[in-house]
């Protein structure tokens, strides 16, 4: 029988990488700030039946959570903990996200967006989880190779 923690180990990375990994999320997660805080002079077609705005708020917040969950777990051990204080991290800067668009010609506040932020966000912690469990999985059976040297 497995022990539930061998499902949460550190990912091993040189040095490099996870600051790779790393200026990649923030990279990201500025350049999403940056595009929602835009100014938008265009009047959008009320014709359209798909949620553009909501996938993109979802698809953004989903890409975050997995992106700051795969930092945490180049580090440490992803915990229950850390994964809801991911998610209530984003659900507030959510908020933060919302209310400052306000201020910027053609845009406002929408707790709809909000909402795609949030599910966004859960199932970007849900996804990572999944992902490292797997992950974690193949590094087990996967064979340490070792040179001798003598």
């Amino acid at each position: 029988m497995s022990n539930q923690s061998d499902h949460h180990q550190t990912l091993s990375l040189p040095y490099s990488k996870k600051l790779l990994i790393f200026w990649s999320v923030v990279l990201f997660w500025i350049m999403a700030f940056t595009a929602t805080h835009l100014p938008i002079y265009s009047i959008r077609p009320s014709s359209s039946h798909l949620p553009f705005d909501k996938i993109a708020h979802f698809s953004i917040y989903a890409c975050i959570a997995f992106g700051l969950l795969f930092i945490v777990w180049t580090r440490t051990t992803v915990s229950l903990k850390i994964c809801l204080s991911v998610f209530l991290c984003l659900a507030m800067y959510g908020i933060v996200d919302e209310l400052t668009q306000s201020f910027i010609p053609g845009r406002h506040a929408d707790i709809n967006d909000w909402y795609a932020d949030c599910l966004g966000t859960f199932t970007g912690v849900a996804c990572s989880l999944v992902a490292f469990r797997i992950l974690s999985a193949i590094n087990r059976k996967t064979p340490k190779v070792e040179l001798n040297r003598s």
